[in-house]
């Protein structure tokens, strides 16, 4: 049980980094397109 706080941390921390990687590829991909 010690070690969940620590687990659940980096579970969310690495959602994070995935959620904002896809929408930087996203937006990248958009401008890419139209400019």
């Amino acid at each position: 049980m010690l070690g969940y706080p620590a687990t659940g941390r980096t579970y969310m921390t690495s959602t994070r980094i995935h959620i904002v990687t896809y929408t930087h590829n996203l937006m990248s991909h958009c401008i890419l397109n139209y400019s």
